[in-house]
This record gives C-alpha cells, structure tokens and sequence, in this order.
C-alpha cells in the first residue's frame, strides 16, 4: 500500500516543499503588465470604486478642513474675544466631523463590497484555471500549498485591489492638500519643514527594503500553515495508523511559532 500527497520530486517531499514555498526569487517589485491584468476584475465594478474614490476625496478635503477651523478658532475667534465667532466655527467643524464620518462610512461600505465580489471572482477563475491544467501539473504540486495559493495570497491580492488603490489615491490627496495650505500659509516655514524631506525619504527608502522582505516572509509562514494543515488533515488516516500524532503536533507547533514571530517581526 502506497500513500502520497503529490509527487514534488525524488529529493524533496511535501514537508520540503512547504518549507520551500515562497523563497523563489522575489522579482519585480510591480509588474505593469500582471497589475493590468488584476485591475480587469475591478472593471464590472467601476461605478462603484469611481463612488468610492469620489468618497474618498471628499473625506480628504474634509480632513483637511478640520485643523484650518482650529486654526480660525484659535488665532482670530478666541484671540479676538470673538464668543460669536467661535460659535459658528465650533458648528461648523461638528458639520465637518458629521460629514466625514457620513462619507468614511459609505466609502468603506462601497469598498467592502466590490472587495468581497472581486474575492469571489478570483478565487472563482483561479478554481477554473486549476481545473484546467494538467494532471502533471497537480501531481507535482502538495495539495497544500495550492489551497494556500487559493485562499490566503488571493485575499492579500483583494485587498490590494479593492481597499489599496484607493487608499493611496486618498493619501495622496491629503498629502497635496497638506503642502498646498502649508505653502499658502507661510512659504518660509513651509520651506524650513520640507528640509527634512530627504531624511523622510531616505528613512522610508530603508523601512520599506525591510519591510519588503518581513511580509515576504509572513507569506512564507502562512503559506506553511496552511499547508502543513491541509496535508496532514488529507493524511490522518495515514499519521493514526502508524501512530504519529505527536510528531505531527510538534511539526505544526514549529510552523505555528514561526508563523508567528514572523509576523511579529514585521509589525515591529
């Protein structure tokens, strides 16, 4: 009697595999071409992104309105003894604060939305196109590094369509709307605050080359979870009958603390 999760080689079985699986060589770190090919499944949803990116704008603006009302509350109502004043404008920023909390809510509705029906659209073709291929294709392939594929790295794909275009377009805008008043405000300041730009720039340069290669990692570590779990789960008939319970425990524990201090080490 024979037993396999899948041939991966003759020097290397499932658990290598699941070890082995996302130390490929990183690549590009944005493919135009493949980043083309996933903004295809937010086209049937148009409407609704064009909605929330309008939302999200708004809600930009009026984040930026809120400390120029301190700021008019501050420097002219409550310097100038102005009780009238300060009414209307503490009114006005609970307006503001109504509305940006009125337009943030509808915007992350909308982006819920489209997320999940995008999740389901690519978790749907990429079934389809795992249906299609070969058996060679599956019998060189563990089982659980394939459920991986499906369920955990198509849902940080997701994300980063439905919540992370939008989301940079929002930071982007208040960034602009936060130089543009810093500038009209006083330019001399202004220019004094950017000198440290470089240093920014430099610092997040750095952060990010680190950072890019901790949640690299962090799908390394997911990905052997999930694996490990799907393959010991296919083969338990297997692991009772010959007794392996504990083994199989102390190897999932492994991967569960690495899982874990790999995730650790890339929010620190």
């Amino acid at each position: 009697m024979s037993f396999s999760f899948g041939s991966v080689g003759s020097a290397m079985g499932p658990r290598s595999a699941m070890q082995s699986f996302g130390q490929d060589s990183a690549g590009q770190v944005v493919d135009p071409r493949i980043l083309r090919r996933l903004l295809e499944f937010l086209k049937p949803h148009r409407a609704r992104m064009f909605a929330a990116l309008l939302l999200m704008l708004i809600s930009s603006v009026l984040a930026l309105t809120s400390p120029y009302l301190i700021k008019i509350a501050i420097d002219e109502d409550i310097a100038g003894g102005d009780i009238n004043g300060l009414f209307y404008t503490t009114l006005l920023m609970a307006v503001v604060f109504v509305a940006l909390y009125v337009t943030t809510s509808l915007q992350q509705y909308l982006l819920s939305w489209i997320g999940l029906r995008v999740l389901t659209s690519l978790r749907a073709r990429l079934f389809a196109h795992l249906q299609a291929l070969p058996v060679s294709y599956h019998h060189a392939h563990i089982v659980g590094v394939t459920i991986s594929r499906v369920i955990s790295d198509v849902s940080v794909i997701n994300d980063l369509l439905s919540s992370g275009v939008a989301t940079i377009i929002g930071d982007t805008v208040v960034l602009a709307g936060i130089v543009a008043v810093m500038l009209s405000l006083d330019l001399s300041l202004a220019l004094a605050t950017f000198a440290v730009l470089p240093l920014m720039l430099l610092a997040t340069w750095i952060f990010s080359r680190h950072a890019r290669v901790a949640f690299r990692k962090t799908r390394q570590r997911v990905a052997a979870v999930v694996g490990g779990l799907a393959e010991d789960i296919s083969g338990i008939r297997v692991i009772q009958a010959f007794a392996r319970e504990g083994v199989s425990s102390e190897k999932f524990e492994e991967v569960n603390r690495a899982n874990r201090d790999a995730n650790i080490e890339a929010m620190s």
